[in-house]
């Protein structure tokens, strides 16, 4: 391990420096999910991807005589200013509206002043994980009895934004405990398609972007027109198209996500447009490593097999993407640990969810015509500072093979139905053993193996 003290974040055996991470203050009174109260609801929950963080439903307390005996938390970044690339085409959409006579609700923009910075978090985002490092320390401490022999094991991507991510989830959980705990530092996977990263959709060269492309072209051809004669009519010169649309709904998140404020980028839409923007990243995502992607799932498959790996004891095994050398190792994949702590992007944990069979809608996603009531909610799966979490307890009920593990998986904070699981109790428990038994049986299937190879 790098020697640093814990305050800086620094890479384990993979890259050699350190970089001084500052601390902010802990601005969360409380150990309640963050919530944005400076969007309403109606906008903040329909954001997509970029809906800065919130709980789809209170947390559940178990009512059954149960121990918890391990906690696996896997967490998206927080909020962030736009990838480098969205804020190019952010931009060219508020400059080309900028240069233009614009009346009703695009007024605003001609002497408006907008932070189109890239990639990093934004104080928002900061806080998001703070509070949930708070959280989690009220949740989860009891698996840490010993400290810090028994100390949480954590993992990042390399990028700065979950890098960050990570160190204000640490220095919260370690404020929270009065100094008990000095979180270890992460171990940093490497973004690159020649380094295999679990917690990455790097090492599938064959993916493409291209079917999420067509599918969200189509949807946005089925919506954008009625709002592109509303917004000509108050910008009569700009030469405007559906691409300008979905920029002004993104500029509406980023900028509110920036400013902690209701940008009024917001009030150009209507509240049901909002409803086709949210079915729009829907589709988005889906198409892109969800389930309506031959190569999505399959690219969360070794994530699985290392968490099956963590709730067993067990070595880890499988196809596709495993680092053999990290989880090989104690010391880069150790399987003696109460409380695992991996953080990473959306699309990885699209992959992962439709890898494990959760949030699965009964059919395709339509992209012409929005799809109501759909488990595939992109914002009720990857918002900003998402959580997937898998609790293993012991309980005094015993499966039929007289096994006292259970386990539970929650979604940012909601208790997922796990329908193929055979051996279930109330509260959202499966049998370790049937959540295994399901989980493995499309990490070894052929099917995973065929998915894998159409990978090169």
């Amino acid at each position: 391990m790098v020697g640093c003290d814990w305050t800086p974040w620094c890479a384990v055996g993979l890259l050699s420096t350190c970089t001084a991470y500052p601390l902010l203050p802990l601005l969360i009174q409380n150990e309640f999910p963050l919530s944005p109260v400076f969007l309403p609801p109606d906008v903040a929950h329909k954001l997509g991807p970029y809906s800065p963080y919130y709980a789809v439903s209170p947390y559940e307390i178990l009512e059954q005589e149960c121990n918890l005996t391990q906690a696996n938390l896997l967490y998206r970044h927080g909020s962030r200013y736009p990838t480098r690339k969205s804020a190019i085409d952010l931009a060219e959409t508020f400059h080309k509206l900028q240069a233009n006579k614009l009346g009703g609700a695009l007024k605003f923009i001609t002497n408006y002043s907008v932070n189109l910075n890239a990639d990093d978090l934004v104080l928002l985002g900061a806080m998001e994980l703070e509070e949930a490092g708070r959280r989690d320390y009220a949740r989860y401490s009891q698996l840490l009895p010993n400290a810090p022999a028994n100390e949480p094991f954590l993992r990042a991507t390399s990028a700065q934004r979950v890098i960050d991510s990570a160190g204000n989830w640490s220095a919260a959980f370690t404020t929270a405990s009065g100094g008990t705990f000095h979180v270890p530092l992460p171990l940093i996977l490497k973004r690159s398609q020649d380094f295999n990263n679990t917690l990455g959709t790097y090492n599938c060269p064959q993916w493409n972007r291209s079917l999420s492309d067509e599918a969200k072209g189509d949807f946005l051809a089925s919506f954008a027109p009625d709002i592109l004669h509303r917004l000509q009519e108050m910008a009569p010169t700009a030469e405007l198209g559906g691409e300008d649309v979905i920029n002004l709904f993104q500029m509406c998140a980023f900028d509110s996500v920036a400013s902690m404020k209701y940008s009024p980028f917001c009030r150009i839409f209507e509240p049901e447009e909002f409803d086709q923007f949210e079915y729009y990243e829907d589709v988005s995502k889906y198409y892109y490593t969800g389930y309506g992607h031959a190569l999505g799932p399959v690219q969360g498959v070794a994530y699985v097999a290392e968490l099956v790996a963590r709730l067993t004891s067990s070595p880890v095994h499988g196809i596709t993407n495993i680092n053999r050398t990290l989880d090989s190792s104690s010391d880069t994949f150790p399987l003696d640990r109460n409380l695992y702590v991996d953080f990473s992007h959306d699309n990885t944990m699209v992959a992962i969810v439709s890898a494990m069979g959760i949030h699965k809608p009964q059919k395709h996603l339509s992209t012409h015509k929005r799809q109501q009531n759909s488990a595939w909610v992109i914002s009720r799966i990857a918002p900003f500072a998402a959580r997937l979490v898998v609790e293993k307890y012991s309980c005094t009920t015993t499966t039929a093979s007289g096994s006292d593990e259970w386990v539970r998986v929650l979604s940012d904070d909601a208790v997922m139905n796990l329908p193929d699981c055979k051996e279930t109790m109330p509260g959202g428990l499966c049998s370790l053993q049937s959540f295994v038994r399901e989980q493995l049986g499309y990490v070894y299937s052929q099917r995973a193996i065929a998915d894998w190879d159409n990978c090169f």
